[in-house]
């Protein structure tokens, strides 16, 4: 006889910081599988349970990345879930079990700490409801519109100056016209070259432009509330401190970190599209 999720049995959450919610859908998801193939090993149903498995993993990922939840006990879980499907699974049925149990846990942790917490003064203010995130880059436009577009999948609206009418306005002036901007983020591309006047060797650097404008964001909306991407092997700005430098890897782990940071300025958005 199968098991079966008891919603009932999760403390209720008032504040869902974390995508609970799809995480009880997955572990449901998990038991109508047990339901549907039972005891059967053929390849239809590993194929589903490796998915779930999958699934699972990247829920807990997210878990790590996204909500303030660090402890050795959930880094542990997600270290022996992937153990547990590396190896080859004998019995599917039992492994799945395990798997819905762990997160099962998960979520009764999240439920307990969704909780309306005191404000703490040395956080950062929840971003005003525009959702406007000011881009700022080179000339590169391909990691540009990357950038863009993975704002856009979050729902937030990404403000890119270039595209901005001039109205006989300043760079300066742009700027500050911009109302509603809640968080800025910062890409270094090696658009230029450049050295100390003694040294022979030239290194990439980001245009003078965009050095100017990080600067400009850190002042506007402080540092906590800027992330700089850059290109692996660009010079950084020794000067300016307390900005979350990230780098624009290629298997795209910078998105997950963007998206972090993000979260930890008052942003929030559905956890799915971050993994998806």
């Amino acid at each position: 006889m199968a098991e079966h999720t008891d919603r009932s049995a999760f403390p209720a959450a008032t504040n869902d910081r974390v995508g609970i919610r799809h995480i009880v859908s997955h572990i449901e998801f998990g038991r109508a599988l047990i339901e549907r193939f039972g005891t059967r090993q053929d390849e239809e149903a590993m194929d589903a349970y490796r998915a779930w498995q999958d699934r699972s993993r990247e829920l807990v990922r997210f878990v790590l990345i996204a909500d303030e939840l660090y402890e050795s006990q959930l880094r542990g879980l997600y270290r022996r879930m992937c153990l547990r499907h590396l190896i080859h699974v004998i019995d599917p049925r039992r492994e799945l079990g395990v798997d819905r149990r762990d997160l099962e846990s998960v979520v009764r942790d999240l439920a307990a700490r969704a909780r309306p917490l005191a404000p703490d003064p040395t956080r950062a203010t929840a971003p005003d409801d525009d959702g406007k995130v000011l881009v700022v880059h080179g000339r590169n436009h391909q990691v540009r519109e990357e950038v863009a577009r993975f704002l856009m999948k979050l729902e937030l609206e990404p403000i890119l100056l270039d595209e901005q009418a001039a109205l006989g306005r300043t760079l300066i002036e742009k700027l500050e016209s911009q109302a509603g901007l809640a968080f800025a983020v910062v890409i270094l591309t090696g658009d230029d070259i450049g050295a100390l006047a003694s040294e022979d060797r030239l290194r990439p650097r980001a245009r003078q432009n965009v050095i100017f404008e990080l600067g400009f964001a850190v002042g506007k909306l402080r540092r906590e509330r800027v992330c700089a991407l850059y290109e692996e092997g660009v010079e950084l700005p020794s000067d300016i401190h307390g900005v979350e430098y990230t780098p624009l890897d290629a298997a795209g782990a910078w998105r997950a970190k963007l998206a972090r940071e993000l979260y930890e300025a008052g942003f929030r958005f559905d956890p799915l599209k971050v993994i998806n």
